[in-house]
């Protein structure tokens, strides 16, 4: 077991966190091994900390598949319309899980903690989801994973405080993206917060013009104790 992992299951006891090698993750997603991530990882070192909060932007000169990932993209997404996010910060909680209705890549620049659900664990026609059904798994830096359709994913917590968390997340061209039509707020469309994208939180948050988080998440919020 990796030591920082095994400190944070001593700091935090009432959390089974597992590694993302673990068999239990392919429910989830699966880990791409032996690919090479060395430029991704250096552009992500070069990339200034947020010393609160949580960063995302995407950069458009990375439209298409970034050269080092070529062989992964295309076996996974089986096209190069994608674009690559890169998300920062700091987090410990739980605040909110998402899912899309396409694979996404996770290329890992630090030690974090994946937090995960499955949509067939949402209660209908409440929405909601409680968050003992979530998972925990630890992500060492340089890990490549995917994450599957239809699994509940939050924003990445820190392993180390003093480096916070930093990561890409490569999806296809236009996920997040504004909507152009009203969601059905009686069905699914109560959590559809933008394109290709569902949300249950805690609370309700701004983001999708007219469109707020759905208050959906039920339980204990998850917050971890870190390095």
């Amino acid at each position: 077991m990796d030591r920082a992992m095994r400190k944070l299951n001593e700091l935090n006891p009432d959390i089974d966190m597992l590694s993302i090698e673990d068999t239990s993750f392919l429910r989830h997603g699966r880990v791409h091994r032996d690919r090479p991530v060395d430029i991704l990882l250096a552009s992500l070192d070069g990339r200034p900390g947020s010393r609160a909060g949580v960063l995302r932007s995407v950069n458009e000169q990375h439209d298409a598949c970034p050269p080092e990932l070529v062989p992964t993209l295309r076996e996974i997404f089986g096209c190069t319309e994608l674009q690559v996010e890169s998300v920062q910060g700091r987090n410990t909680r739980l605040d909110a899980l998402e899912y899309h209705k396409c694979v996404e890549v996770v290329v890992a620049g630090t030690d974090m903690v994946a937090l995960m659900g499955l949509v067939c664990d949402i209660a209908w026609p409440a929405g909601t989801f409680d968050v003992s059904r979530t998972r925990a798994f630890y992500v060492p830096r340089g890990t490549v994973y995917e994450v599957f359709p239809w699994c509940l994913h939050s924003t990445p917590v820190h392993v180390h405080e003093a480096e916070g968390f930093r990561c890409l997340v490569i999806q296809p061209k236009g996920a997040h993206a504004p909507i152009d039509f009203t969601p059905d707020p009686g069905g699914e469309g109560k959590l559809m917060r933008g394109r290709n994208t569902w949300l249950i939180s805690y609370v309700e948050e701004g983001g999708v013009p007219g469109i707020s988080a759905h208050r959906g998440l039920k339980g204990r919020a998850i917050e971890l104790k870190t390095l």
